[in-house]
C-alpha cells in the first residue's frame, strides 16, 4: 500500500482553514406554494441568494441548518415577535419552524420590518383573537373611505383593489393569515398592500 504524498503548502493551509472556519450548515428552504410565487422569487433570485430571507428578517443559521432567532443587528427579531403575537403559547421549537416561512412570505410581497412590526402591534391590540363580524365591517368601510381619498372613484381605485387582492391571495398561507387574524380587513394593512402591489405591478410581477 503506497503512502500518499505529503500535502503541499496550499493544501495544508486549506485544511487548517476548513477546520477553523467550517462551512455553515445548509439554510432551511421555504418551497414556493405555487407557480405565481415562484415567479416572484425567480425575479429576485440573485438578491435573495446574497441576502437570504431568514437572515434579512433577523435569523441566523444554526446547528443542523435550523434558524436561530433573536440574532439581528437591532437586538430584536421581528418575525419571532409576530409569531408570538399570533400564538403567545407557542414553543421555542414551533417559533423557530415558523421563522423561515414568515420571512419568505413577507419578502415575497416586498414588505419591510416596519410593516411586520406594525402588523404585530395590530394583532396584539386584537388580543390574538379575530375581530367580530361588526368590527370587520367597520374596518372595511374605513378602508374603502381611505382608498377612495387616495385613489379616487374611477378605474384607479378598481385596479388598486384588484392588485392588492392579487398580492394578498397569491400565497395561500398569507391569505389564510390575513383572514384568520382580521388583518386583511384593517385599513392600514389594505392601504399598505395597495402600495406593495403597485410596486410589483411596476416590475411586471402583477399583471
Amino acid at each position: 500500500m503506497s503512502t500518499p504524498p505529503p500535502a503541499t503548502g496550499v493544501e495544508a493551509n486549506e485544511r487548517v482553514a476548513a477546520s477553523l472556519y467550517p462551512e455553515p450548515p445548509p439554510r432551511p428552504v421555504d418551497r414556493a406554494p405555487n407557480v405565481e410565487v415562484q415567479t416572484v422569487r425567480d425575479a429576485d433570485s440573485m438578491a435573495r441568494k446574497m441576502y437570504p430571507d431568514e437572515l434579512q428578517w433577523g435569523g441566523k443559521p444554526g446547528p443542523g441548518g435550523k434558524v436561530v432567532v433573536g440574532g439581528n443587528d437591532r437586538g430584536k427579531d421581528v418575525v419571532r415577535s409576530f409569531a408570538l403575537a399570533l400564538n403567545p403559547a407557542g414553543s421555542a421549537q414551533s417559533l423557530d419552524s415558523q421563522h423561515t416561512a414568515i420571512s419568505a412570505v413577507m419578502t415575497d410581497i416586498g414588505a419591510s420590518r416596519a410593516d411586520l412590526e406594525h402588523w404585530t402591534s395590530l394583532v396584539t391590540k386584537l388580543g390574538g383573537k379575530p375581530p367580530t363580524a361588526d368590527d370587520r365591517a367597520a374596518m372595511q368601510r374605513e378602508a374603502v373611505r381611505v382608498l377612495r381619498e387616495q385613489e379616487g372613484h374611477g378605474a384607479g381605485f378598481d385596479l388598486a383593489v384588484k392588485d392588492a387582492k392579487t398580492l394578498a391571495t397569491r400565497d395561500p398561507r398569507l391569505k389564510d393569515l390575513l383572514e384568520k387574524t382580521g388583518l386583511g380587513d384593517h385599513p392600514d394593512v389594505i392601504k399598505r398592500l395597495v402600495e406593495l402591489a403597485r410596486a410589483q405591478r411596476a416590475r411586471g410581477l402583477i399583471k
